[in-house]
């Protein structure tokens, strides 16, 4: 819808994340004796005088930089949590894994459903007429809980990046996080996407076959998923979503956060 509706959306957006976290700030502000924030003014791009850099903590490897963005905003790369050190996997779990080839993750992280019952149905049927094998996270919402076949094991949850380097694909939602340790994992991924962003992730790993294209969640079907994770395991994208996962692997978009914060400080 152009230009005008772009830069609208982005400050609109601006100010949700800004309204969203107003009163909690301002206490903190208070607290250290700095003035109060207003309520129609987003303080996060100038600080005495110079613009305050924007960092996009995901990778130019899925989306590259615009030719157009101001020299003070950048991509880090992806954000990647310190494995847990203390996490130890259920003795059942890794005789599930040692026990066949290796199962494709199905998981919706932080998402809800009011029939998350027969999503667990969907998935279950879908894994099975592909002939796959299945590890299944409940996740915030608690997906699962029933039996659903000795090709699936159930499991409340389990850091992906232990995780993800036993399996051969995922299917999840597209959140940032778990579309980050999928990739980097080098999994080749079917997104199913429930809101926000998430679509516009099922785009780009279309486009940059590392899988299929996404299946919005109420579109999804067992005929559909079972073709779709059919298509993630070809050749093609097994081998483009191994070479992404090196490439990712590669990057630290932590440290890079550091350097640029440390650099204007």
């Amino acid at each position: 819808l152009g230009s005008a509706y772009n830069l609208w959306t982005y400050r609109l957006t601006d100010l949700t994340a800004h309204w969203s976290v107003f009163g909690v700030v301002n206490q903190w502000r208070k607290k250290h004796g700095l003035a109060p924030m207003r309520l129609m003014e987003v303080p996060y791009y100038h600080q005495n005088g110079q613009w305050i850099p924007t960092l996009n903590a995901y990778s130019a490897q899925l989306v590259p930089r615009c030719a157009d963005w101001a020299a003070h905003v950048y991509i880090t790369g992806f954000w990647e949590l310190e494995q847990p050190t203390n996490w130890q996997a259920p003795p059942a779990l890794l005789d599930f894994l040692e026990t066949g080839e290796p199962p494709i993750y199905i998981g919706f992280g932080s998402m809800r459903d009011a029939e998350f019952r027969i999503l667990a149905q969907i998935t279950s049927q879908a894994l099975a007429q592909t002939g796959q094998r299945g590890v299944l996270l409940g996740g915030w919402g608690g997906l699962g809980g029933e039996s659903l076949g000795n090709h699936i094991f159930q499991i409340n949850e389990a850091p992906h990046g232990w995780l993800f380097p036993h399996l051969k694909a995922a299917v999840h939602h597209g959140g940032i996080g778990t579309l980050a340790a999928s990739l980097r994992a080098g999994l080749p991924t079917v997104v199913v996407p429930f809101l926000g962003d998430q679509p516009y992730w099922g785009r780009q790993v279309q486009k940059m076959r590392l899988g299929p294209a996404p299946i919005l969640r109420k579109n999804l079907t067992r005929e559909n998923l079972a073709q779709a994770i059919q298509q993630a395991l070809q050749p093609e994208i097994l081998q483009n979503a191994r070479y992404m996962g090196e490439k990712l692997r590669q990057e630290s978009g932590v440290q890079k956060a550091i350097e640029i914060i440390t650099k204007m400080s």
